[in-house]
């Protein structure tokens, strides 16, 4: 599991959250790592995501192989936000390393 952290400047008593976006680059969706989308037609969108507080993690599934791999990549991609002031980079990159010994 890739665990990404989202923060916000400060709470808010209205919907606070952020859409995010997870984007393939050298890890492939399905082969990789797995999100179940929100949106219909762009299955590497997650949708809005409510943030309670100032600080939620985002967290992308990895999926097991028994292959050897190089270590590869992904990038979470923070867009919209509602009601709140990102306080960390808008995109951060995740970094996949090889658990497989054969």
């Amino acid at each position: 599991m890739l665990r990404f952290p989202v923060s916000l400047s400060v709470p808010s008593d209205q919907f606070t959250g952020v859409d995010v976006r997870v984007v393939e680059g050298s890890a492939r969706r399905g082969e990789d790592w797995q999100v179940e989308s929100e949106e219909e037609g762009d299955p590497l969108l997650f949708g809005s995501v409510p943030i309670a507080g100032t600080q939620t993690f985002i967290e992308v599934p990895l999926l097991d192989d028994d292959k050897r791999e190089p270590t590869e990549t992904l990038t979470l991609e923070v867009g919209e936000i509602y009601n709140a002031t990102l306080t960390g980079p808008a995109t951060v990159v995740g970094t996949i390393r090889d658990d497989d010994s054969s």
